[in-house]
């Protein structure tokens, strides 16, 4: 009798340690498990960080929208530093006073952007140089990004954009031609808009069948 009970309790006791070992593996595999998802969450978040963010207000879909540019060789954004590119920021047009040819042109786009630098008077000479003189401290500003469009080598092409992130502000200008800036267009443009610039870096005001998508 008394070996019976102590063979029972010994039963008793190893059943309790099998179970007890056997609920501590399941919950060290389910750790194991979980440690894995999140080391795998983590290296696909950090592979999203690795990509290269060509302006700092950009979206991170912006990011990844100009890499799938790249990725299928398609023309995409670049951002245009260096002295090699500082030519593009020295306007290189006249103001209706001094030029013929560019009356109506810059006419046109006082009346229709001067509001945007906050010229809120009718068109005359004086308000005209107000203008041109604030549409150059946007052209020459560096905190403004001067924005590239490059084809699928990376040589840009004659699309410009120089973009201030803290009012929307985009000036699209064209290159060079002759040491002479064709007037640029101006408009205040959506965050979709500078997102979209971002990654593709083609003129907001034109429609391109080609350019990424972005959600945001």
């Amino acid at each position: 009798m008394k070996y019976n009970l102590k063979l029972a309790w010994a039963i008793t006791l190893i059943t309790l340690l099998s179970a007890g070992c056997k609920k501590e593996s399941e919950t060290l595999l389910e750790e194991k498990s979980t440690t894995i998802n999140l080391i795998s969450g983590g290296a696909e978040s950090k592979a999203k960080q690795a990509l290269s963010k060509e302006f700092l207000w950009e979206s991170p879909q912006a990011t990844e929208a100009r890499q799938k540019l790249k990725d299928q060789k398609q023309s995409y954004a670049i951002s245009l530093t260096g002295l090699t590119y500082r030519g593009y920021r020295e306007p290189k047009f006249e103001n209706s006073s001094t030029s013929f040819n560019s009356k109506f042109v810059i006419r046109d786009a006082f009346n229709r952007c001067a509001i945007y630098f906050g010229i809120n008077t009718p068109w005359s000479i004086q308000a005209e140089e107000k203008f041109i003189k604030a549409l150059k401290e946007h052209m020459q500003n560096p905190a403004n990004s001067l924005i590239g469009h490059a084809d699928n080598k990376g040589k840009p092409s004659f699309m410009i954009n120089i973009y201030n992130p803290r009012t929307g502000l985009n000036v699209e200008l064209n290159t060079l031609v002759y040491d002479t800036h064709k007037f640029p267009k101006i408009a205040k443009i959506s965050p979709d808009q500078a997102n979209e610039l971002a990654a593709s870096g083609i003129w907001p005001s034109l429609h391109h069948k080609n350019r990424a998508s972005i959600q945001r």
